[in-house]
């Protein structure tokens, strides 16, 4: 199969698109909009209750990772990342990502069982013109889930080596990045994030 994406190195992906823009709780209007929101939903709660007790949802959602959720992280600079970071975590999670339509891998496509929630959530800056690099290194068969600031998912379960899985970025874009650290076969495990820029 041809590779989509002229600059794509193996084990690597292009990341060129802006920034996706997460949710700014320093907005002065935020309160107004939250205010806004919560007034719709007793009334969406009461559809959706109708709608179940009719019988018009053909059953549960599956839980899925979700970008939206933020992780532990903070703000990273591409020249902070140089000289490499580690960060401790448990690989596993309890959802499928086979099960997950929301989950549209760029690159391989594969096996994976993640959190919903994001192990780490970084708002990265200053990666102009450096390669990305991150990495796993676990007790069990670990696999890495990526949704970068254009909103884009990697995929990648043995490019490390050792069953640990690597996703290289080459050309990365200033902004969010969401990191999941599953697991294969659906197992848990102690684990190590590793990020370098070069």
């Amino acid at each position: 199969m041809p590779d989509a994406d002229p600059g794509l190195d193996r084990g690597g992906t292009v990341e060129t698109a802006t920034s996706r823009k997460k949710l700014d709780k320093s907005d002065p209007n935020l309160r107004s909009r939250e205010r806004d929101i919560h007034s719709g939903v007793f009334h969406m709660r009461s559809v959706v209750a109708a709608g179940l007790a009719l019988g018009f949802c053909g059953g549960a959602a599956s839980a899925c990772p979700d970008y939206m959720q933020s992780g532990p992280g903070g703000k990273i600079s591409g020249m902070q990342i140089a000289g490499g970071l580690a960060y401790d975590v448990q690989a596993g999670g309890g959802n499928d990502i086979r099960k997950c339509p929301n989950v549209v891998p760029a690159t391989d496509v594969g096996a994976g069982y993640f959190t919903s929630r994001p192990d780490f959530t970084f708002d990265m800056s200053g990666m102009a013109g450096r390669r990305l690099a991150v990495s796993v290194v676990s007790a069990c068969d670990a696999a890495l889930l990526i949704n970068t600031a254009s909103a884009t998912w990697y995929y990648d379960d043995d490019d490390n080596g050792n069953l640990d899985p690597r996703i290289t970025l080459s050309r990365p874009a200033d902004g969010y990045i969401d990191i999941w650290i599953g697991t294969y076969d659906g197992d848990v495990c102690d684990a190590q994030l590793q990020l370098r820029t070069y």
